[in-house]
């Protein structure tokens, strides 16, 4: 009976050792990214966290002390009510968040050591933050490639034919041939100052003989009669 209590209490020993060695807390590291902070503006949450060798959160044993460091000497750590920042790190916990501001522009880097008030083991982590105006993001839209061919193509299907408009012309013509070769009805003298005209489009030349409306004299009638009887006996033979 005494072996097996001496075994038991062995077995429980062994059990501890192994536990504080393989939970021990080994690194503490940033589980935030990296931020773009405008100047004199506050930070989103920065959050380190204390973890064992595998990178998996482990809460501290003790109560911790902090210490904030930056690269920029115009840098704040503050806590979640804009005041200073606590540097305390309670114990049983592995998070602890702050928040950053500073109104210098660039880039930081910020540094937190970690120590054990009681067994004065110390950890360091650290990382960047950029102080500036956050660049807008831009989109863009990307056009699909034409080549000339298809240019081309598309281009003749606008094209239209626009038909010519019928040029019209004036040609002077010979008054003898033009009453000789022209049937006319009803035509009365002309007189000597009438020019007729023909006029020429794009289907066909059509001879337009104008005549004067002026009373013939007594002359003019006896000439024109035998013109008249030439010309009919010119149709009939």
């Amino acid at each position: 009976m005494k072996i097996l209590y001496i075994a038991c209490i062995a077995l429980l020993c062994c059990v501890g050792f192994c536990a504080s060695v393989f939970a021990e807390v080994s690194q503490f590291t940033f589980v935030t990214k990296e931020q773009v902070v405008a100047p004199q503006s506050i930070s989103g949450p920065l959050t380190i966290q204390s973890q064992s060798s595998g990178g998996v959160g482990e809460s501290v044993v003790e109560t911790m002390d902090m210490f904030f460091q930056s690269s920029s000497a115009t840098g704040k750590f503050l806590g979640s009510s804009g005041k200073t920042a606590s540097k305390t790190m309670s114990k049983n916990t592995s998070n602890r968040t702050f928040y950053y501001t500073d109104p210098t522009l660039g880039k930081h880097t910020i540094t937190v050591k970690v120590m054990g008030r009681t067994s004065k083991k110390s950890y360091t982590t650290t990382q960047s933050i950029f102080i500036g105006i956050p660049s807008a993001t831009v989109q863009t839209t990307v056009l699909p490639s034409v080549s000339k061919k298809e240019v081309l193509k598309e281009s003749k299907k606008v094209l239209v034919k626009v038909p010519q408009k019928p040029v019209s012309k004036s040609y002077p013509v010979d008054i003898k041939n033009t009453i000789s070769k022209t049937e006319v009805s009803d035509a009365v003298p002309i007189s000597s100052s009438t020019v007729p005209e023909i006029h020429a489009t794009t289907s066909s030349i059509v001879a337009n003989v104008q005549y004067s409306t002026q009373n013939p004299s007594a002359l003019e009638s006896m000439l024109w009669l035998p013109r008249k009887i030439w010309s009919t006996l010119l149709r009939i033979f």
